[in-house]
C-alpha cells in the first residue's frame, strides 16, 4: 500500500509519470486493498472474543462505536482535504471510511458467522452482477 501511494504521489505531483491507472498497477493495487480489510477484519474478531469475556456488551460496542467514529472522522479530513485541494475530483469514500463504517457494522455480525459469510458473499456477487 505504501508503495503504491508513494508512485501515486510522484505522479500527481509531476515529479515522475507512471501509470498508475493501468492493469498491472490495478493488479498491484486490488489484492492489497482486499489484505487489508481482511486484517480489519480478523483483527476485529480478535478483539470481539479476547473482550466477550470481561466486558459488558454495552461498553464493548461503546469501544467498538468509539473507534469506528475515530477511524470514520479521518476519512472525512482526507475528504475535506482533497475537497480544498484544487484538483480534478476529491475522495468521497475511500478506505479509511470503509474501515470505519465496518468497525461500527462489524460488532453486530461478528458474533454470527454464518449470516456475515452469506451477506458477504450477497453483496459481492451483486456488486459483481450490478457492475
Amino acid at each position: 500500500m505504501i508503495i503504491y501511494h508513494i508512485c501515486f504521489a510522484l505522479t500527481f505531483l509531476g515529479i515522475v509519470s507512471l501509470p498508475i491507472q493501468t492493469l498491472p498497477f490495478l493488479l498491484f493495487l486490488y489484492p492489497i486493498g482486499t489484505i487489508f480489510l481482511l486484517l480489519v477484519g480478523i483483527s476485529l474478531t480478535l478483539k470481539f472474543s479476547r473482550t466477550k469475556r470481561r466486558d459488558i456488551p454495552q461498553k464493548r460496542f461503546f469501544d467498538f462505536f468509539k473507534q469506528g467514529t475515530r477511524i470514520f472522522s479521518l476519512g472525512l479530513l482526507i475528504t475535506v482535504a482533497t475537497f480544498i485541494y484544487p484538483h480534478d475530483g476529491f475522495i468521497l469514500f475511500g478506505v479509511l471510511h470503509c474501515i470505519g463504517i465496518s468497525i461500527i457494522l462489524g460488532y453486530f455480525f461478528v458474533s454470527r458467522p454464518m449470516l456475515s459469510l452469506f451477506l458477504g458473499v450477497s453483496l459481492v456477487f451483486f456488486g459483481v452482477l450490478l457492475t
